[in-house]
């Protein structure tokens, strides 16, 4: 909600209302059993409780939704409770568990916490209602605005069964790569991990997929480009362990490092392209939650490649960290939180690079299927002082006791700390 608009006063920025569902949220935990709304309002209370930086209220919603979908078995396959529900029930179990399962990894992956839900007891694919994908998507008219997006299919279902994909994935990852120490993992482990991205990659279908993000013209849904947006990432952080060893000169020569190197560079370029159509598309307003964690991701690997033998690769790195710095910049008007991550990044950067950020203008794309200046949807973040300090070293944040810039990346790896 923008601050000077005065149809928001009343509302205290969403405090009024979630006063509110505290209040009810109090009734409900008395109740015998679950209700799917309280589950479903949990999980909207510990999305906005992040996105406002108090990421351990948050923590502590999404694992009270967790309780009560296994209090209510939709955690198992109970063939015989299932052929006697209607299907619209059936797809309700199904949508619900879903959805906290892939809440349950986006949150650990933004706070660095292992994820609750090991189980995927429904296939993504055995939803059946797909009727909302031909819905046509336009961004909410929050702001005052003449401009209008042209129509687009939303594919909010298929984009949601391809996420719950993704989620299994982000699952294993955790699994392989963060659960113990980096010099004791299997090559071959993680170049599985690489295949099974590449290879969700490919399977997402024409309208999902993106290609060429420098090309992009028409309006793209945000959830459809935060799909792409994590692929991307999640390619950097199981890889991102291993990058750190070009700088070792018993590793660098070792093939995780080598392919760490290739991988982290042209992912981080990958996700920075898909930020810039991003801010071509929306002015980087009101970004998501995931997203503000995987541009924060790619530059945790370009703070380390702007100090590169190779000047060309620097450069680059540079460019890109310009870009991220100012999307962050953005969202930190909504978001303060994600200050303290944009201190972090500028505290490596020379003054003069400091201040030609500073001065740059914001890429924007007025020819664009709509004006720059519409909101995407749900403003959000994670990245807050206090998150820091409550979570173990395993956050994705940068330590704050590091003294240098390698320290600082270091502190990111496994074995200095339990999480990705």
């Amino acid at each position: 909600m923008p601050d000077d608009d005065h149809r928001f006063f009343q509302f205290q920025r969403g405090e009024l209302f979630l006063e509110k569902a505290r209040l009810l949220l109090i009734d409900e935990i008395k109740a015998d059993n679950p209700k799917v709304p309280t589950i479903q309002g949990l999980l909207i209370l510990g999305g906005r409780q992040c996105a406002i930086g108090k990421s351990s209220e948050g923590w502590l919603y999404t694992g009270m939704a967790i309780r009560m979908i296994t209090d209510l078995g939709l955690h198992l396959q109970k063939w015989e409770m299932m052929k006697e529900c209607e299907p619209d029930d059936l797809e309700v179990r199904k949508r619900l568990y879903l959805s906290v399962y892939a809440w349950d990894k986006s949150i650990s992956l933004c706070l660095g916490r292992p994820p609750s839900l090991k189980e995927l007891p429904y296939s993504p694919s055995s939803l059946y209602d797909l009727a909302d994908d031909e819905d046509i998507w336009q961004p909410p008219r929050v702001l005052d605005t003449d401009k209008t997006f042209l129509a687009t299919r939303c594919y909010s279902t298929r984009t949601f069964i391809y996420f719950c994909r993704l989620s299994e994935i982000i699952d294993q990852s955790y699994d392989t790569v963060y659960n113990g120490k980096a010099d004791n993992i299997k090559s071959n482990a993680i170049f599985s991990l690489e295949e099974k991205l590449r290879v969700f990659h490919q399977s997402l279908p024409d309208c999902l997929r993106i290609q060429n993000p420098a090309n992009i013209v028409t309006c793209v849904p945000p959830h459809i480009l935060c799909l792409n947006i994590l692929y991307h990432t999640m390619l950097i952080l199981i890889f991102r362990p291993f990058f750190m060893w070009q700088w070792r000169a018993n590793l660098r020569d070792h093939p995780l490092a080598l392919r760490a190197q290739e991988v982290c560079t042209e992912e981080a370029s990958g996700v920075n392209e898909l930020i810039r159509a991003y801010g071509r598309l929306f002015n980087f307003r009101y970004q998501s939650y995931l997203i503000s964690y995987c541009a924060y991701t790619a530059a945790t690997i370009d703070v380390r490649l702007v100090h590169h033998e190779d000047k060309g690769l620097a450069q680059n790195a540079s460019d890109r960290l310009v870009i991220t710095l100012r999307m962050l910049e953005t969202e930190v008007k909504q978001t303060p939180g994600i200050k303290r991550s944009i201190d972090i990044i500028r505290s490596h950067m020379d003054q003069q690079w400091v201040n030609n950020s500073r001065s740059l203008p914001m890429e924007t794309n007025q020819n664009s299927a709509g004006g720059s200046n519409m909101p995407s949807g749900v403003l959000a973040s994670a990245y807050d002082s206090q998150s820091d300090q409550n979570v173990s070293s395993g956050s994705f944040i940068f330590s704050t006791q590091a003294e240098d810039l390698n320290d600082h990346v270091l502190a990111l790896l496994p074995e200095n700390n339990g999480g990705i």
